[in-house]
């Protein structure tokens, strides 16, 4: 009776042991349930958040391939989730199916920090665009970096703005030493008339002052209009070069000119001291008494050619001649008049080299578009 006993009571243990596991399991399966709802919601939360956010966002892991993105943006760029999901992240934007050279994700996983980082990116149809990357990394519990969340915004408004405003800012440079270089050369022709008037009592050199101020005059006038061009954004324009160069040369008398040819190019209002400073480089630092100047059209460019009869230029001067701070010789101040000249060159999209005329003297070569 007694073993009978036990028996019982080993069942009733037994059964307690199963009835505790029983309430040990559904507590760890209302645990798991609770677990997975909360993991529900928190993705919930996580995509309904990522699709709100206005930049790219792209969730990494450490081969980079991409494990979810934020459509919004993405589609804007022509890209749809199913482009981007499961492949690495340079296949997926850049279609250039090749690691980038400078990665704007791998050194989250590196620094095992915050990394921020402006690049260009090659899109499908060719198109370059700028975007602003931050990349911040995810840890696991043994503190591993194990993914990367990437926020990527298209910066290339901006971009293309401020090389804009880089191209003003060189521009308004380029007045300011247009200004300077030919007002002060304007303002030391003035007083040497003046001291010549003074020795000699010639009313001529009062004439001659009195077109040097007119002409520094001019040149101001030119620069306003100038200014005014670039801050009203407007491109560059036509002009009929054989025009401008017949005005500027109205301020030499004493040099004997001939001009054949005749061409619109593309530029602005500094082509007048473009003009200017090469005849002005003959004359004082060439001292020719004549100069020729041929206008030629050659496919997309017009190339224009001022000879002079001077003393012509070295071999080794001719590239250094259009360095900003250049002086040479006797005559040589401030060495600004010919770099001038290759900044406005630039700026038109053309160039200006210089070589030997025969018999004696230098040419200076203009390459301008123009309008055909």
């Amino acid at each position: 009776m007694e073993d009978k006993y036990k028996t019982k009571g080993q069942l009733v243990a037994e059964l307690a042991e199963l009835r505790q596991r029983i309430v040990e399991l559904e507590a760890a399966e209302t645990e798991r349930k609770q677990a997975e709802e909360e993991v529900r919601k928190a993705a919930h939360k996580f995509q309904t958040i990522l699709n709100s956010v206005n930049d790219g966002v792209a969730v990494m892991d450490r081969s980079l391939t991409v494990k979810e993105v934020n459509t919004y943006r993405f589609e804007a760029l022509g890209l749809s989730r199913e482009q981007v999901i499961g492949k690495k992240c340079y296949e997926a934007f850049q279609h250039r199916n090749k690691p980038c050279e400078v990665c704007p994700v791998q050194p989250a996983f590196e620094k095992t920090e915050m990394v921020r980082m402006e690049k260009s990116a090659v899109l499908k149809d060719g198109t370059v665009k700028y975007f602003d990357t931050q990349s911040t990394p995810i840890f696991d519990d043994k503190g591993i970096v194990v993914q990367v969340v990437s926020s990527i915004r298209d910066i290339t408004e901006r971009k293309r703005a401020e090389e804009e405003l880089e191209v003003h800012r060189e521009h308004l440079r380029l007045i300011n030493q247009i200004l300077r270089h030919d007002i002060l050369n304007d303002l030391t022709a003035v007083k040497s008339a003046l001291r010549l008037y003074e020795s000699s009592n010639d009313e001529e050199f009062l004439k001659k002052a009195s077109r040097y101020v007119d002409r520094g005059a001019g040149t101001i006038k030119r620069m306003r209009e100038l200014e005014s061009i670039i801050s009203s954004h407007k491109d560059l324009e036509f002009y009929d070069i054989k025009d401008v160069i017949r005005k500027v040369i109205e301020n030499y008398e004493f040099i004997e000119f001939t001009i054949e040819g005749k061409c619109l190019v593309l530029a602005n209002g500094a082509i007048d001291s473009v003009i200017d400073n090469i005849i002005s480089n003959a004359v004082v630092h060439g001292k020719t008494d004549r100069i020729d100047i041929t206008i030629d059209k050659q496919e997309d460019l017009c190339e224009v050619r001022i000879a002079d009869y001077g003393i012509g230029i070295p071999d080794e001067m001719k590239d250094k001649i259009f360095e900003e701070d250049f002086k040479y010789g006797e005559t040589g101040r401030t060495g600004l008049g010919l770099h001038i000249v290759k900044k406005a060159m630039e700026n038109y999209g053309g160039s200006v080299y210089v070589e030997d005329n025969t018999p004696q003297g230098a040419v200076f070569v203009l390459r301008l578009k123009r309008l055909r």
